[in-house]
């Protein structure tokens, strides 16, 4: 099942923030949560058998 929570103009400094969960595939490989660069605006794991980018953050 997969989850997502949106929120817009909830919190001064993020407009915008978008939490989801694909829980379809619980041994992929992944990255621990960070910050991504390099503009460092995206804080999330990464899948790394998908390519290590989400499919709409390319």
């Amino acid at each position: 099942m997969c989850i997502l929570f949106i929120a817009l103009n909830k919190h001064t400094k993020y407009p915008l923030i978008v939490c989801a969960n694909r829980d379809e595939f619980h041994h992929s490989p992944t990255e621990q949560v960070h910050f991504w660069p390099p503009e460092n605006e995206i804080l999330a794991g990464k899948d790394l058998e998908a390519g290590g980018h989400l499919a709409w953050h390319q």
